[in-house]
C-alpha cells in the first residue's frame, strides 16, 4: 500500500478543490439558465397572450419581438456570448414549444376533418 504525503497530498488536495470548484459553478450557472428558461417560459404561456389580445397584435409578432430583449440583456450582461445565450433561452422557451403546439394542432385539425369526411359507396346496378 502507497502512502501519499508531503506535496503529493497537497497536489491530489488542490486538484480536488480545483474539480470541485468547477463542479460547484457548473451547477450554479446551470441553474441560473434554468431559472431563466422557466421565466422565459411562463412568460410565453401565461402573459403573452393576454398581452396579445390587450394591445390587439399578433402573438407570433409578439413571441418574435421577445427575442430583442432577450438578445439584447443578454449582450449586456456578458457580450456576445450573452446574446447567444439570450437567443438559445429563446429558442428552447419560446420557438421550439410554439413549432410544436402548432404542428400539433395542425395535425389534430387534419385528423378531425379526416374524420368528417365520409366515403360513400355507391352499388353499381345496370340497366335493365
Amino acid at each position: 500500500m502507497t502512502v501519499v504525503s508531503g506535496w503529493r497530498l497537497a497536489a491530489a488536495v488542490v486538484v480536488a478543490l480545483v474539480v470541485l470548484a468547477l463542479l460547484l459553478t457548473a451547477i450554479f450557472w446551470l441553474a441560473i439558465a434554468l431559472a431563466a428558461i422557466a421565466a422565459v417560459a411562463w412568460f410565453n404561456w401565461l402573459l403573452l397572450p393576454r398581452l396579445a389580445v390587450r394591445l390587439r397584435v399578433p402573438l407570433p409578432f409578439l413571441a418574435i419581438a421577445l427575442l430583442l430583449p432577450l438578445a439584447g440583456g443578454g449582450y449586456l450582461l456578458a457580450g456576445i456570448m450573452g446574446a447567444f445565450e439570450g437567443l438559445g433561452i429563446w429558442l428552447v422557451a419560446v420557438a421550439v414549444p410554439r413549432a410544436v403546439l402548432w404542428r400539433f394542432r395542425r395535425r389534430l385539425a387534419q385528423r378531425a376533418s379526416d374524420r368528417d369526411r365520409a366515403t360513400i359507396i355507391v352499388p353499381y346496378r345496370p340497366r335493365a
